[in-house]
């Protein structure tokens, strides 16, 4: 029997690893490039939903005014739908100011950025839907040159500074794109409720990984402290993930690196 998933952003740089992972496992999957959609004043658009089994929603609005509301709109909306599974892809930024590396049972708290409060807003609205939260902590990997590892690790190999807050910087986990995929594709495939966590093997500072990028590359790794407080919820815990789902990142941080390099 087919088993049908909606991916929303799935033309973007985690959506286009979780589309060929998910069509690799025998998913038939709907992945609109681009859809624009006013949320709080319509309802979702048309679609094939009586035949769809999944959903898994990583589109974000991110600018305009109450962006966070209408973010909470289109996750509750989406998950009212019917389907099996709502899986919402989230990200550590929802966290806010926490004082440790958090783990799935830290609740969302005052955001530090309007993507941030845009993530903790689906949040609420994926779990009161009766749908599923999966948090990511900086993916990388090819296609990712937006993101922070993909700049750190460009920015090293070309001999250029790389700054951080304090002497060491941010802690982080990074997962490796493909591993995030494989996630998402597990907490697709379950009936496990809650939140998940998805993030790498690895736990190092900002300056961390710019050494080890520089090892990799065999540049000196440029570190240049600037004022500021770490902010720990940029790395995230995964046992409870790992336990529930069977979550398990394959590629360490220094094989990564290499890979992008290479």
């Amino acid at each position: 029997m087919t088993r049908r998933c909606l991916v929303t952003g799935g033309s973007g740089f985690v959506g286009r690893a979780l589309v060929a992972e998910l069509q690799s496992s025998g998913w038939d999957v709907l992945a609109p490039t681009r859809a624009e959609w006013d949320a709080a004043g319509t309802d979702v658009p048309d679609a094939p939903w009586s035949e769809i089994d999944a959903v898994a929603h990583l589109a974000t609005a991110t600018t305009g005014p109450d962006v966070w509301a209408v973010n909470a709109e289109a996750t509750r909306r989406l998950g009212a739908v019917g389907v099996r599974r709502f899986v919402f892809v989230s990200s550590g930024d929802a966290l806010g100011d926490v004082a440790e590396v958090p783990d799935e049972s830290t609740p969302p708290g005052h955001s530090l950025s309007a993507y941030g409060a845009a993530k903790a807003a689906g949040e609420e609205a994926a779990l009161d839907a009766g749908g599923v939260v999966v948090r990511l902590f900086h993916p990388y990997g090819p296609g990712g040159e937006r993101f922070l590892v993909n700049r750190v690790v460009a920015r090293v190999a070309a001999g250029e500074p790389v700054t951080v807050e304090g002497d060491d910087g941010i802690p982080l986990n990074p997962p490796w794109v493909e591993d995030v995929a494989v996630g998402l594709r597990l907490a697709v495939e379950s009936d496990a409720p809650g939140v998940f966590h998805l993030a790498g093997p690895d736990l190092v500072t900002l300056r961390g990984l710019a050494e080890v990028a520089g090892e990799v590359s065999g540049t000196l790794a440029r570190v240049e402290p600037v004022a500021g407080q770490p902010r720990p919820f940029h790395a995230g815990r995964w046992e409870h993930t790992a336990r529930v789902l069977g979550y398990r990142p394959s590629v360490s941080l220094r094989e990564g690196i290499g890979r992008l390099l290479s």
